[in-house]
This record gives C-alpha cells, sequence and structure tokens, in this order.
C-alpha cells in the first residue's frame, strides 16, 4: 500500500502543476451601423469626395454618364442641330434643349445654394449657367457652360447613385 500511496501522492502532485489552457475567445464583432446618408444634406465638398472615393467608382461611373448625357444633348440640340432659317416652334431640337434643362435646372441651383449658401444666388448661377451654354455664339463660353453643368450633373446623380437609400421623388421637398 505503501507504494500505490506513493504513485497516487506523485500522481497528484505532478497533475496538480499542471494547467489547462484554454484558446482564447474572441468576442464577436459587432458591426457599427453606418448612419443613413442622405444624399440631400451633403454639402459640395463632401459630394466630390464621395464620388472620388475608391468606394464608389461604379456609381461616379454610371452617374457621369448619365448627369453628362443631358447637357450634352441640349447643347449638341442647339448649338449644332437647331436651324435659323426654321421657326423655333417646328424645330423638334428646341424642346429637345428645353426638357434637358428642366431637368437639369434644379440639380444645379441645389448645387449652386449649397455652394454660394443662398438661394437666389444658386438659381441665378444655373440660370446664367445653363443660358449662357444653349445661347451663346462664343464658343469657349458655352463650352465652359457645358462643362460645368456636365459636373455638376455627373456628380449629383453619382452622390444618387452611391447613396441609393432616399426616393428620388423626395428629392426637392
Amino acid at each position: 500500500m505503501k507504494k500505490s500511496t506513493a504513485l497516487k501522492n506523485s500522481a497528484t502532485i505532478e497533475t496538480s502543476g499542471l494547467h489547462v489552457v484554454k484558446e482564447p475567445t474572441k468576442a464577436p464583432r459587432v458591426k457599427k451601423e453606418k448612419p443613413e446618408i442622405d444624399p440631400h444634406t451633403l454639402g459640395v465638398v463632401e459630394q466630390v469626395k464621395v464620388v472620388f472615393s475608391k468606394k464608389h467608382r461604379i456609381a461616379a461611373c454610371i452617374g457621369f454618364l448619365g448627369g453628362a448625357w443631358v447637357p450634352t444633348a441640349a447643347y449638341v440640340s442647339l448649338h449644332l442641330e437647331y436651324s435659323h432659317t426654321i421657326p423655333f416652334y417646328q424645330q423638334i431640337s428646341f424642346y429637345v434643349a428645353a426638357l434637358c434643362l428642366t431637368f437639369s435646372l434644379p440639380k444645379v441651383t441645389v448645387w449652386g445654394t449649397k455652394a454660394f449658401g443662398n438661394t437666389i444666388f444658386g438659381f441665378s448661377f444655373a440660370a446664367l449657367t445653363e443660358i449662357i451654354m444653349v445661347c451663346s455664339n462664343t464658343t469657349a463660353l458655352a463650352a465652359v457652360g457645358l462643362a460645368l453643368l456636365v459636373c455638376i450633373n455627373g456628380i449629383s446623380a453619382a452622390t444618387w447613385f452611391a447613396y441609393p437609400k432616399k426616393k428620388l421623388t423626395d428629392l426637392y421637398t
């Protein structure tokens, strides 16, 4: 018995020094809910940052394609397809340009309002830019107006594609 007690004592001595180590458990990752971003509340600089970020490249491409098409169609309709020998109301290019400008004017007005901090300045900027683009006989002025409208409409549309949570019908309410 002495031997068996000694074996038992030695076994307990040996096992009492052992520690069971468990693998560290990782706390489950909790996804931080990002606040819903309303593109209508983003300022001009924030919209540019969103559009040119790596995360929103596809939205930027689609937005610029859609946004650039409208002012370009107005420019081409009035500068290349419009005939001064036929009354304006008999030409489809006049109506195409009118619809394009009607589509573009609210977006550019909102952008101008955000940029200048005043609704009157925003509307004046939008109206003057669009009028100069379609009515100027100076190619440089018309081209600068077209470039501005392409950029503003492209960035505005790309921002909406990047954050599609809000309905487009709520755009100007």
